[in-house]
């Protein structure tokens, strides 16, 4: 994604993000003892478009911000995401506003006169990236979920070798090949269930219910968090999902045998609904509806179990692996979106 790639070149230049409510806008800025360099990325395509006299009145709103406060310098240099150059270069008539066009439909920064030193270095690596640039035009190589149909693979082939040599309803046959019973994960130390547990399920439609939602939220989870880091979550969000579940019913001293990769799933939803207000936060749209789905989707995939605190447990757990990890890519500049 084109913003992705910008904020990678703004990382690695030592800019640090700014919070702001400016919609299609994101605040960026360089710190010194008596300046403070500030770039500014327009979203400029696909929705509202700034005009010259916003971008002047917007600036100087800032820098008043910032002179305010002691600043004897306040650098802004505005960098615009641009479907339409015609439309946008007129911005170069209004004076005091400093912009570059990012040229959308042939991958170029357009640099005017007026360029402020202080970005020189800025510009420059921008400028060098643009060769890796994925815009939105390109026709992007599609690459399957391998990752995610392996585990739906797995699951299925666990369950038909569990149903060939007995019931896979039969709780009792289904502790003996790895369900979980919090009596044996905390009194007998058979942690490994919390594991197993997350393949197994008690009949075909179990298996049926939990597998289509894997796949259709999981693949779309594989993508923008990639293989490594998506397998990461799932696997977590199972433990943490199996973990809850058992010390719940440890408190409440009910013995319950559980299995299934809802909890995992549940993961997976947390960290879908997480990326997706990531990424649409950072192109300055709108929560949109495919939060309404996922959440849709979570209340069908609850309707067709019972072990609730194990929803509960994997939901938790796969948003907050889920933040740390789009947390940590974005300070370290990383590409986390691997759409």
């Amino acid at each position: 994604m084109v913003v992705e790639n910008v904020l990678y070149v703004l990382k690695e230049n030592a800019y640090i993000p700014m919070g702001t409510n400016i919609k299609n806008m994101g605040f960026f800025y360089k710190n010194s003892d008596d300046s403070m360099n500030i770039a500014v990325i327009v979203n400029n395509y696909g929705g509202v478009k700034f005009v010259g006299e916003q971008l002047k009145e917007i600036a100087f709103q800032v820098e008043r911000k910032f002179l305010l406060q002691g600043k004897r310098y306040v650098n802004i240099q505005f960098i615009l995401l641009s479907d339409d150059i015609d439309r946008d270069r007129m911005i170069n008539q209004v004076e005091d506003v400093h912009f570059w066009l990012l040229d959308m439909s042939s991958n170029r920064l357009i640099v005017y006169e007026n360029e402020l030193k202080e970005f020189e270095d800025l510009r420059e690596n921008l400028e060098n990236q643009i060769e890796n640039m994925e815009f939105p035009q390109k026709n992007k190589k599609y690459s399957l979920p391998y990752v995610n149909i392996c585990i739906i693979m797995m699951n299925i082939i666990i369950f038909i070798i569990l149903e060939v040599h007995g019931s896979t309803l039969d709780s009792e046959y289904m502790t003996k090949y790895g369900a979980a019973n919090w009596q044996l994960i905390f009194e007998d130390g058979q942690y490994y269930r919390l594991f197993t547990s997350m393949f197994l399920h008690f009949g075909a439609a179990h298996l049926i219910n939990n597998m289509f939602s894997l796949f259709i939220v999981g693949n779309q989870v594989e993508k923008i968090y990639g293989k490594v880091k998506y397998i990461i979550i799932y696997i977590i969000s199972g433990l943490g999902a199996g973990l809850l579940s058992d010390l719940y019913y440890m408190k409440i001293n009910q013995i319950v045998v559980s299995a299934g990769a809802s909890g995992a799933i549940f993961g997976i939803i947390g960290a879908m609904m997480v990326g997706t207000y990531f990424y649409n936060r950072m192109e300055g749209r709108g929560i949109g509806s495919r939060f309404l789905l996922l959440l849709l989707m979570a209340l069908y995939s609850g309707s067709a179990n019972v072990d609730n605190m194990a929803h509960v447990g994997g939901f938790i757990t796969g948003t907050v692996i889920s933040s740390l990890i789009l947390y940590r890519d974005f300070k370290l500049g990383k590409v986390a979106c691997k759409r």
